[in-house]
């Protein structure tokens, strides 16, 4: 038999395609044969870092082709999900994926394991605010970019503003005049964009938590930034990155 994967390098948002074809294993001509994730399978899959095996239901694409069918997709759970398309495991970040299929009936009789490999990556997230000057009630921006976040590629996803700030995943704004960071809702831009915006208002005075927080500000205390706490970046690493640091400044009237 032989094996191909649809692609050599996969994202979070990906769902992988296995391609096998061995007519050995038509053994139906009047009926799509199938092979099930659960009961000896033939093939599995398995993340390198996570050491996580998981069988994959193969499907015949059609009557009596003798080409067969499978998908499975990631999860950064460390638990991994079996199903009929499972879910692999890649809490550790960028590592290896294999793919293999024990061929049963080869020309010599014996048990041939064929392998297929490809790289599942992590992104390393870029963070910014919109202005690099405001002024007091003014509402700003933050936009942040990591493909990593797009777990669903179908739906828009979101980073919530509860919970710890300082989690993984999370965004969090610095408030000058209390002294700590209030977390953001970010949402994402659009299905399997990777780009998220959310915002916070500028007060003078004391600020407060929420979807959209109140950043607090005062002539003397009126610089703050924005940081973003990745869980996985492009190493498959845990850190933190900040935007430039942004001033709000009060204007001057005139009569």
């Amino acid at each position: 038999g032989s094996l191909e994967l649809n692609k050599s390098e996969y994202t979070i948002s990906d769902k992988a395609e296995i391609t096998l074809v061995d007519p050995d294993l038509n053994l139906d001509s009047k009926e799509k044969d199938e092979y099930k994730y659960d009961v000896n399978p033939l093939v599995k899959v398995a993340s390198e870092k996570d050491n996580k095996v998981f069988g994959v239901t193969i499907t015949e694409t059609g009557l009596n082709t003798g080409v067969f069918t499978g998908k499975f997709k990631f999860t950064f759970d460390a638990t991994g999900v079996g199903d009929d398309q499972p879910k692999i495991p890649v809490s550790k970040g960028p590592q290896k994926v294999n793919v293999t299929y024990v061929d049963p009936r080869t020309t010599t009789a014996e048990n041939v394991p064929i392998t297929k490999k490809a790289d599942f990556k992590t992104f390393t997230g870029t963070i910014s605010l919109d202005k690099y000057e405001y002024s007091p009630g003014q509402t700003g921006t933050i936009t942040l970019v990591d493909p990593d976040l797009n777990l669903d590629p179908t739906s828009t996803d979101r980073i919530s503003s509860e919970g710890n700030v300082g989690d993984p995943g999370s965004v969090d704004i610095y408030s000058p005049v209390d002294g700590t960071y209030y977390r953001v809702l970010l949402l994402e831009t659009g299905p399997d964009t990777g780009e998220f915006t959310g915002n916070f208002k500028l007060v003078t005075g004391s600020g407060s938590p929420g979807d959209i927080p109140k950043v607090g500000v005062s002539k003397d205390n009126n610089k703050f930034k924005a940081r973003y706490h990745d869980a996985l970046n492009a190493d498959g690493k845990t850190k933190t990155y900040e935007t430039d640091e942004a001033t709000c400044k009060a204007t001057t009237g005139s009569i």
